[in-house]
């Protein structure tokens, strides 16, 4: 995340261009811009489910991204795993619990 946010990955500026459109953006209290990205999947077929289907109940949902606010910047990833099947997406509760304690982990970033 360190690279693509200081833009050190060996891609064209027209694909930086793209993902700036296309990640998401939050205005935060403190001051903070939040961009992110969320994602859900599920175990490897076979992993921990008996009969080898995507096993639902240990889902996996992340949020990975970056807060900036003037110079600074945190970059962070945020990885859950369900217990039981949910009713929304990993990727979004993933990022909410983030958001949840946001303060708390920019405060122990030193920011």
């Amino acid at each position: 995340m360190r690279r693509i946010v200081y833009r050190q990955l060996p891609v064209s500026a027209h694909t930086y261009e793209m993902l700036d459109r296309t990640v998401q953006t939050w205005q935060v209290p403190g001051g903070w811009a939040v961009q992110g990205k969320t994602g859900t999947a599920g175990p490897a077929p076979g992993n921990t489910s008996p009969d080898g289907t995507w096993d639902q109940a240990h889902a996996y949902g992340w949020f990975v991204g970056w807060a900036r606010k003037g110079d600074k910047t945190y970059v962070f990833a945020n990885l859950i795993q369900d217990d039981k099947v949910e009713p929304t997406s990993g990727g979004i509760r993933s990022r909410d619990a983030l958001f949840a304690r946001l303060s708390e982990v920019l405060a122990f970033a030193g920011h």
